[in-house]
């Protein structure tokens, strides 16, 4: 069998070319007034690795990527002029240490060794990471409550979960068609449980998305926090790392009765 070549026309003088192969292999060019300005090479093993090339119009290695299913493992190497300047690498969905990934690759027979002689950027950042929290944690137990902003909290969280589009969110979630932001419906239902554990009196869902057949997806949750002052102490730490993995700042503990928790 030959391979297929499917090209698409866009505008700006833009064009995309895909070569599928009888082995499963794909290559996709872009084109800008003629000129082959990037290629992507994509890749599926027996195993179900995956691996990704990417090309610059040169025919330069720009990135390169092995990873498992949705980044359940993953090392990515970058590339300058063909040559790699660094690597970074995944567990779990998530940036991790040269030392986790080479742990994690145990079970991996095909992923590449980590390459030592370049800076573990994911331990680097990762440390950086652990420093902010270790001082927003201790920020927030030396925090002065402030009665107004626990007002307009409070204020803004009822108003949303009297919008209408609002649920229970452990009732919610039981649906698979159910999910949070941008996470599946496992992850979904493991952060519910997460925030329960943590001590949440109650946990909604607002503002709620209907996508058909796609399911139902939300990014709002309001939390009714409970009184006891080490379960609320636990649950702003936890509010806080989930926030912080979203990019956004947790609310210190001026004593409200909800808080309000955006996951996209």
């Amino acid at each position: 069998m030959k391979s297929t070549i499917q090209s698409e026309d866009l505008p700006e003088r833009r064009r995309v070319e895909t070569e599928d192969h009888p082995d499963g292999k794909r290559v996709v060019r872009h084109y800008q007034d003629g000129a082959l300005v990037s290629e992507a090479h994509f890749e599926t093993l027996t195993t179900g690795k995956n691996i990704h090339r990417e090309f610059d119009g040169r025919n330069h290695l720009k990135r390169e990527s092995h990873f498992y299913g949705s980044l359940d493992i993953a090392l990515n190497s970058d590339f300058s002029n063909g040559k790699k300047t660094g690597e970074k690498y995944f567990v779990q969905r998530k940036l991790a240490s040269r030392r986790s990934y080479e742990r994690a690759r145990l079970k991996y027979n095909d992923m590449p060794t980590a390459d030592a002689s370049f800076e573990d950027f994911g331990a680097h950042l990762l440390s950086l990471v652990a420093a902010e929290r270790k001082a927003s944690v201790a920020a927030r137990k030396s925090h002065i409550p402030n009665q107004e902003n626990a007002e307009k909290t409070d204020k803004f969280c009822r108003q949303l979960i009297a919008n209408g589009s609002c649920a229970d969110a452990r009732i919610w979630i039981k649906n698979p068609n159910h999910t949070l932001g941008e996470m599946d419906h496992k992850a979904s239902r493991r952060l519910v449980q997460k925030l329960t554990r943590a001590g949440a009196s109650r946990i909604f869902v607002c503002e709620i998305q209907d996508y058909g057949e796609q399911g139902h997806n939300t990014g709002h949750l309001v939390v009714e926090l409970c009184k006891t002052r080490t379960l609320r102490l636990k649950l702003f730490e936890s509010i806080a790392r989930l926030v912080q993995e979203e990019g956004f700042a947790g609310d210190p503990d001026d004593g409200q009765d909800y808080a309000y928790v955006k996951l996209d």
